[in-house]
């Protein structure tokens, strides 16, 4: 689990991975903005670099997506479908919904999970 902190003392996002050889879950509570969108990158780009190819991104818990940051889940699946793998986002609601339906994210390939 990484923790990124605010000037609030309390956390603006925590991500927290589960994964076995190919598959991982990475979860994100709190806000998804430029200030925190680096520790998602280097997550998801440790996850592909150890051979991860099919990663769930469960947005249940987050309460804001920054346009950078949604941009950062759409080159992410991008690399991953270049590898061979799939990278979905699921449990979207609210803003960061909303942010993602406005981009139209889906037009690359599907992004948001049919279940989101």
């Amino acid at each position: 689990m990484r923790i990124v902190p605010s000037d609030h003392h309390e956390p603006t996002l925590t991500v927290t991975v589960c994964r076995d050889e190919r598959v991982a879950v990475v979860a994100l509570r709190g806000r998804l903005d430029a200030d925190t969108v680096e520790v998602v990158r280097s997550a998801l780009d440790g996850l592909l670099e150890d051979g991860v190819r099919d990663v769930l991104v469960d947005m249940d818990e987050t309460s804001y997506l920054a346009d950078v940051a949604a941009a950062s889940l759409v080159d992410a699946a991008r690399w991953t479908r270049a590898l061979g793998g799939a990278l979905h986002v699921y449990k979207v609601h609210g803003q960061p919904r909303e942010r993602l339906d406005a981009l139209a994210l889906q037009s690359d390939g599907p992004l948001l999970s049919q279940a989101a």
